[in-house]
């Protein structure tokens, strides 16, 4: 039985999940039928189902392994938490997340960022950018963490009447724009359309939203919305013809 044991972890670990799953699963209905499983059959178990594309059967198998070995908690926490994003089950992809970071005395900064985009995913986008708003402050210098903020505030603001994410776009502008801004090209697009956007329509401020657009054109010649919107701000306004 020892055996069978090791060749489902030993597949599993050199990159041959469907054969370890298989040899899972037979080596499971003996071991269980002798009682013989133990929690890091659960846990082997459990990570073979969620790459198989079985996350929620996974999940279950390892909160099954956590609350029969509470010691595993701390080593498990984040690939059952991932599993429940997987399955979109994120009311428990928040509750592992809050308690793990309850366990580790507010968490790293990663469980933050983690945690941000499962109130995200959930639609709680107010907690979303509590935690985001964490993340930054802990380390300034992680610029994904002021496109978070922003897009946060953008759901919050759907109609961008009240502005909220304008600022974090800007200042996601100004760190990304300093550190790499061929790697975050797609983030600044992003930002440069919401704020033109803004100008454009909630502001009806023309002239503000331009170098927006201008500056999407720059990173990305061929951006269609960026070509009308230029072509509609620039476009010479018609002569009115006023009659004898």
């Amino acid at each position: 039985m020892t055996m069978n044991r090791l060749k489902a972890y030993t597949l599993y670990e050199t990159g041959k999940n469907d054969e370890a799953l298989a040899a899972m699963q037979k080596y499971m209905q003996v071991a269980s039928a002798s009682n013989k499983v133990i929690t890091e059959d659960n846990v082997y178990y459990g990570k073979m189902l969620i790459k198989g594309g079985k996350t929620s059967e996974g999940a279950a198998i390892i909160k099954k392994a956590i609350d029969s070995d509470p010691k595993k908690a701390a080593e498990l926490q984040n690939e059952l938490a991932q599993a429940y994003l997987a399955a979109k089950d994120y009311p428990n992809a928040i509750a592992t997340y809050r308690a793990k970071m309850t366990a580790n005395k507010g968490g790293e900064l990663t469980d933050k960022v983690y945690l941000g985009r499962a109130y995200e995913m959930n639609g709680q986008f107010v907690q979303a950018d509590s935690l985001y708003s964490l993340v930054v402050a802990e380390r300034p210098t992680y610029v994904p963490g002021y496109q978070m903020r922003a897009r946060a505030n953008a759901n919050i603001d759907k109609d961008s009447k009240q502005g909220l994410a304008k600022a974090h776009y800007e200042k996601y502008i100004e760190v990304a724009s300093g550190a790499d801004a061929a790697k975050y090209k797609s983030g600044l697009i992003e930002a440069n359309k919401y704020l033109g956007s803004y100008y454009y329509v909630t502001k009806n401020d023309k002239a503000a939203s331009l170098p927006y657009w201008q500056q999407v054109l720059a990173l990305d010649p061929a951006d269609q919305q960026a070509k009308t919107a230029v072509a509609e701000i620039t476009k010479p306004k018609t002569a009115t013809v006023k009659r004898k």
